[in-house]
């Protein structure tokens, strides 16, 4: 109940902020993690608080993103408009292994070498790396990203501002 009650409160300060991405951020139902929370900007996990504008100073908000396995949470936290803030925390080393700026992350399956993300019109790896660029027209942005059933292809959703999707398009990924 008290997390849902977090949950609820940090969706209402996204939205009043102006967040693009706080719909995704609460769309995502993140696995519970018993040793993990957060409040306000920092995020505790088994005892320990990580204040994470000492990692990203405009952060202002956080949530649990996600996790992935049982061995890595994802802390998402609002910047602007559209950008989001994602904190990769390994519990068994109990460190962030990565800070990445961008949004609608996603990943496959339990292996956080996949993921990807949106940074204005490119599609980013775990990694950084490009994995294509969309000429985007003002004022359309990627709203979504997500994977196909087996893991091959990337489905990017592109969107005007008035919400109405444009296209989606499938993204082919190469073969591990």
């Amino acid at each position: 109940m008290k997390k849902g009650l977090v949950a609820m409160g940090l969706c209402a300060l996204l939205i009043l902020t102006g967040c693009a991405n706080a719909e995704q951020m609460a769309a995502s139902a993140p696995v519970p993690h018993t040793a993990a929370s957060v409040e306000g900007t920092v995020f505790t996990f088994d005892g320990t608080d990580y204040e994470i504008t000492e990692r990203c100073p405009s952060v202002n908000a956080l949530e649990i993103y996600d996790t992935i396995g049982e061995d890595t949470i994802i802390v998402g936290g609002h910047i602007n408009p559209k950008v989001v803030y994602y904190g990769v925390f390994d519990t068994k080393t109990k460190t962030f292994e990565k800070d990445i700026q961008g949004g609608n992350l996603t990943f496959y399956g339990d292996d956080v070498n996949t993921i990807v993300y949106s940074l204005w019109g490119d599609i980013l790896n775990y990694n950084g790396e490009a994995l294509a660029s969309y000429d985007l027209q003002e004022p359309e942005f990627i709203s979504d990203l997500s994977y196909s059933e087996d893991g091959t292809a990337l489905n990017v959703t592109i969107r005007g501002a008035d919400g109405e999707t444009e296209r989606t398009e499938s993204l082919v990924l190469s073969q591990k």
